[in-house]
């Protein structure tokens, strides 16, 4: 293996790993210490890593790491010979410097361990570029996320004091300390549910669930047009069921205020058309960005919202619609394994990646037939792990829905919070304008919030 790593002329530095191996067994270096950033794969030659496996198991067992106890692991496994023999393992130590600093080594060990990966995955990338036969934006996606994994080699898993929490929290311990304004993550506009929430915030996944034709789209869109239109911020978009141009149809008409029936059909007058051609106008100036590719993975959706990171500095929020149609990276054993591995997909993602991540999700039926036919979380579809990962789950509910012929539910609708991580649960009540497909705040709430987005219209405004 040794003349193997040198002929392809891979970067190594085998001094720097037989010091942190010697380290370890003269006690100089805590082996739990250096497992916290070091893995076994990590090591060039194959000598060492059988060597830092063995060692794995001394410590699994609770026993102490000496010459003794490494020798006799490497010969229960049969190894030692492979390991370079008694006299190897014996000399791990030579040469050790009496007073060093064992990060040292670790960091120049971690450096030659991502340069040689890096090399490693320049081979296999033009390999399956050449003869695989996969089309470049899954290639490019995968690409993206092996880099992004080999660039976090020597950050895995630091344990960091308090002090420098708090110091590396945005604004430092002022900013840590205090809580004037009321919402600290991305405002979503729906007042009520910005104070019982504290808006969306970076690194977490929120799943809003209902059943079809409820207004999953048009209350993602309204959020997205308050975020990018009134907060100016980034919005991504991922539509994996409706087209980007019936996307805009929707929102604009909806932010517009037109009726989108009418706008269908062709039926708008020259005052309805500018109000649309100014919505447009602002629009076109916004930071708001689709994505209806339809068959988006956890892979291409990681590379688009890197993509956008890159070219604009920031993403701000990410919005799918919906979960249960991301194709999963591999088959499983089940639909329910499937569901459950891309949720936890999104959630690494949404940390990894430090955005808000807001993904829509259908509901089974068995909501419908309760009497009370408000969702709860056992509702949501093939749900697995979706419960487990998502730090907030929310709800949107209808009731004129199931009984149309009662007036006094027209237009009412709720928004029910029904797991929150970090904050309670509750509902935020909502008006529907069902003709714009657009969900409003109740006037009562935004009567004394400020005014980031304007009141309903009264009825005799609408056009």
């Amino acid at each position: 293996m040794e003349d193997v790593l040198l002929e392809r002329g891979l970067p190594a530095n085998p001094e720097a790993e037989r010091f942190v191996l010697g380290a370890i067994m003269t006690g100089a270096a805590d082996f739990t210490t250096v497992a916290g950033s070091v893995k076994a794969h990590d090591f060039s030659l194959e000598r060492h890593r059988k060597i830092f496996g063995s060692m794995a198991n001394i410590k699994g067992r609770g026993e102490g790491i000496d010459r003794m106890t490494l020798v006799n692991e490497l010969m229960r496994q049969d190894q030692l010979q492979t390991a370079g023999g008694m006299s190897y393992v014996g000399s791990l130590d030579d040469g050790l410097p009496g007073i060093f600093n064992v990060d040292n080594y670790i960091t120049v060990l971690l450096e030659k361990s991502a340069l040689r990966q890096l090399a490693e995955f320049a081979f296999r990338l033009a390999d399956r570029a050449v003869s695989s036969g996969a089309s470049s934006a899954a290639i490019l996606a995968e690409a993206s996320e092996q880099i992004e994994r080999i660039s976090a080699i020597g950050n895995r898993g630091t344990m960091k004091p308090i002090k420098t929490i708090v110091e590396t929290y945005p604004g430092g311990v002022n900013g840590f300390l205090q809580r004037s304004a009321l919402v600290t993550g991305i405002k979503t506009g729906f007042v009520k549910f910005d104070e019982m929430t504290n808006g969306l915030k970076r690194g977490e996944l929120s799943i809003l669930g209902a059943r079809p034709s409820v207004g999953k789209t048009a209350i993602c869109l309204n959020i997205a047009q308050h975020v990018t239109l009134v907060q100016k911020k980034v919005v991504g978009i991922f539509s994996l069921e409706m087209s980007d141009s019936s996307l805009v149809e929707r929102a604009v008409c909806s932010f517009g205020r037109v009726d989108y029936q009418k706008f269908q059909r062709g039926d708008i007058d020259a005052h309805q058309r500018a109000r649309l051609l100014g919505q447009l106008k602002e629009l076109f100036e916004s930071r708001l960005y689709i994505d209806d590719s339809g068959a988006s993975s956890l892979l291409s959706i990681a590379a688009q919202i890197r993509k956008l990171i890159h070219d604009l500095g920031s993403c701000d929020l990410v919005i799918i619609d919906y979960l249960q149609l991301i194709s999963p990276e591999k088959q499983r054993g089940s639909r329910e394994q499937e569901v459950s591995a891309i949720s936890r997909g999104l959630k690494l993602i949404a940390k990894q990646l430090n955005v808000p991540m807001l993904v829509l999700a259908q509901l089974s039926r068995d909501c419908e037939k309760r009497a009370d036919k408000r969702p709860v979380l056992s509702d949501l579809r093939e749900s697995g792990g979706i419960e487990q990962d998502a730090d907030g789950i929310h709800f949107l509910f209808r009731e004129e829905m199931f009984e149309p012929n009662r007036e006094d539910l027209a237009g009412q609708a709720e928004l029910i919070t029904a797991k929150q991580r970090n904050g309670p649960i509750g509902t935020t009540k909502l008006v529907y304008v069902k003709q714009f497909t657009r969900f409003e705040n109740r006037a009562d709430d935004i009567d004394n919030w400020g005014g980031m987005q304007p009141a309903p219209l009264s009825e005799g405004q609408y056009v």
